[in-house]
This record gives structure tokens, sequence and C-alpha cells, in this order.
């Protein structure tokens, strides 16, 4: 990649999970989780996974509503949150600077013009941040003004890096993400997920 010049652009929506407990969503016990995530990894993947979370008592984890709550929270992590931060960090010790060729971002906040597609109690889910970067297009309403305003440098910096220029992103250190606040704000936040998410991206490799 750094010999290429190519650059990765590489984040998430703060609610994915309420999109994929919704996908195939297994019944409400250990047994239907496991078979449920065998269904597209590795057993002994999903094995040393549980395990992690579960211990060997296979018992829910005291964070977590029930098992479906459970399943969509993991799922999302498989999918995206935890295993992201894996290969960042796989990119990073291999010479990758961050802000530069990685841009990490993290939304916190929704769109109002998502809310035909995406109702309001799944958060900001997965996707739903799609009109963030194509500007409102296709989605009733597009953006207001206000949030126009608020993401100006975003679309600035998604349109450099669309072409392969220079991007004046923010972050610095593999940890820090570009995030749009709940606020409407943009700033670096430092990742709190980080440590847990390498924990998952390193357990299929434990000896």
């Amino acid at each position: 990649m750094k010999e290429r010049g190519i650059t990765l652009l590489s984040g998430e929506c703060k609610d994915g999970y309420t999109i994929y407990r919704t996908w195939r969503t297994p019944e409400n016990s250990y047994d239907a989780v496991h078979s449920r995530l065998c269904a597209e990894f590795p057993e002994d993947t999903v094995e040393g996974l549980l395990g992690h979370y579960c211990s060997s008592k296979k018992q829910l984890p005291s964070n977590f509503d029930d098992w479906k709550d459970f399943f969509g929270r993991t799922y999302a992590n498989l999918q995206v949150h935890y295993l992201q931060r894996g290969l960042q960090d796989s990119l990073f010790r291999s010479g990758l600077i961050p802000g530069v060729d990685v841009l990490r971002y993290r939304f916190n906040r929704r769109l109002k013009c998502v809310s035909e597609t995406f109702p309001v109690e799944l958060g900001v889910t997965h996707s739903s941040d799609v009109p963030i970067w194509f500007w409102g297009a296709n989605f009733s309403g597009g953006l207001t003004e206000q949030e126009k305003a608020w993401l100006k440098g975003w679309n600035q910096g998604f349109a450099s890096f669309v072409k392969g220029e220079k991007v004046e992103w923010g972050p610095k250190q593999p940890k820090e993400m570009r995030w749009w606040r709940s606020d409407g704000e943009t700033d670096v936040w430092t990742d709190d997920r980080w440590e847990e998410g390498l924990k998952i991206w390193n357990l299929p490799n434990k000896s």
C-alpha cells in the first residue's frame, strides 16, 4: 500500500450492532449463538471467542441484556469494530502512518434524512453514514443546512481522498480517530475499544 500510494479510509458507526443483530438472529441461547456464528466463522475461532466472553460455564456476560443482544454486538465486532482495529494495528506495525496512510473515523450522530430507512431506535447504525459521504444523495430531504455546516470538513476531506490528494484528517496516533460527536462538532477521539479489539483479533492466533 505504501509503495503504491494507497490510502485507506476505515471507520465505524457507534451503534452498528443494531443492524447486525437483525441478520439471521439466533434463538436466545448459548448453543444457538454458537451455531449461528459457526455458520460464518471457523468453529475453533468461535469457541475461542465465546470462551473469552462466557468462560467454560457458557454464561451470558453481565453487560448484555440477553443472548440476542450478545449476538448482535459480538457479530458487529467480528464484522467491523474489533477486526478492523486488528487490521489497522497490523498496517501501523508495517509502517503505515496514522492520519496519513490510514484515515480512521467514528460517527456518533445520525442525520435526519436517514429516518425513513433507519428507524430512530436503531441509533447511529451500520450504513446510516452513507448520506454523509454522498452529501445526502438519494435520501429524502438530504442534509439540512446545519448538517452541511457541521460536515463541511468531512466533505472536503473525502473529496481529497477520492482524488488521491493529501488529506488533512487530524489524528496522528494509532488509537486516534476523527470523530463526529453527538453534539455535531468534530474533533479527535482516543479509541477506548482499541485494546479489546486487538485481543479479539489475536484470539485465533493464540497457541
